[in-house]
């Protein structure tokens, strides 16, 4: 794998005024998604939430950790460019979500969404014909924590550096 990313947050004390705090899947985050052209994101990427004690001392935290592959010709499928990209979070999580795609010269070829409910990792992979010329993979990576995290949702995008590809 190329690089990583991870998010985290801090669940808050459950009172009258932490509820706001509290994420349900209709109230999560905006979404990170894929553009028509290159990320100018990190090779690594993450997210984390913690939950406090009723003194605001930290007790449980999730770290999400992203990563992905540099394209590559695919060893499975001859004459396609593909990549692979990856989520792993160090508990389950309410969901996660995962947009995985090459750009081939600075323009997005395609992507591929999938997401989870209850789970610690997702996997994504994409591929495109094999056409000559410099590839780009990127995955956009949203996580929504379990009720009681703060924050109650992140999101990042992992990016591989360029590969020149000749078919």
């Amino acid at each position: 794998m190329n690089g990583s990313r991870s998010i985290m947050a801090v669940a808050g004390v459950l009172c009258g005024l932490c509820l706001a705090f509290i994420a349900t899947p209709a109230d999560a985050a905006d979404t990170i998604g894929l553009g028509n052209s290159a990320p100018s994101a990190s090779a690594a990427g993450s997210a984390q939430s913690s939950t406090d004690d009723a003194a605001g001392v930290p007790l449980n935290t999730i770290t999400c950790t992203g990563q992905i592959d540099n394209p590559h010709k695919s060893s499975h499928v001859p004459g396609t460019v593909n990549v692979e990209a990856s989520v792993h979070c160090t508990a389950p999580v309410f969901s996660l979500n995962m947009q995985t795609g090459l750009y081939r010269n600075g323009i997005l070829v395609g992507s591929y969404s999938n997401g989870n409910t209850g789970s610690s990792v997702l996997a994504g992979a994409f591929a495109t014909p094999c056409v000559k010329g410099t590839y780009i993979g990127a995955a956009a990576i949203n996580v929504v924590f379990p009720p009681g995290y703060i924050p109650p949702a992140g999101g990042f995008i992992v990016e591989s550096p360029p590969v020149a590809i000749s078919c």
